[in-house]
C-alpha cells in the first residue's frame, strides 16, 4: 500500500488503475482492507499490484511473503508504459495532472 500511495494512489485510485490494467476489478474498500491486512492477499492480486507498480511480480511476491507467481507472465508493454508514467506523475500537483488528463483527453478524442 505504500508503494501505491508513493505513486500518489489512494484506495480509490488504485481500485480504477488495476480495473484499467489487469483483469482485477476491486472495490476501494477491498483494497483498503487488504492492505490492513483484513482481506487474504493472493499471488493473482499480486501479479495485479506488481503491474500497476511497474515491478517484477516474483520481486513483489517475495517481499508480501506470497506466491508462487507466475513465472512465465510477460508484461504487457502498454500497461509497463502506464505503470511508468503514474510513476512519473508523482510529482506534479493536482492542477498539473489536470492539465495532462485534459490534454490526455484532447489527444484521445477523434
Amino acid at each position: 500500500m505504500y508503494m501505491l500511495a508513493n505513486r500518489n494512489l489512494d484506495w480509490d485510485g488504485s481500485a480504477q488503475v488495476l480495473a484499467r490494467l489487469t483483469p482485477v476489478y476491486l472495490s476501494a474498500s477491498t483494497i483498503g482492507r487488504t492492505g490492513h491486512g483484513l482481506e487474504h492477499l493472493t499471488p493473482a492480486l499480486v501479479e495485479a499490484f506488481a503491474t500497476v507498480l511497474g515491478v517484477d511480480p516474483g520481486d513483489l511476491a517475495g517481499f508480501c511473503g506470497v506466491g508462487p507467481v507466475d513465472p512465465d507472465r510477460s508484461l504487457d508493454p502498454a500497461a509497463a508504459a502506464i505503470a511508468e508514467l503514474i510513476w512519473d506523475l508523482r510529482r506534479l500537483t493536482a492542477g498539473q495532472v489536470r492539465d495532462v488528463r485534459k490534454h490526455a483527453r484532447l489527444l484521445a478524442s477523434p
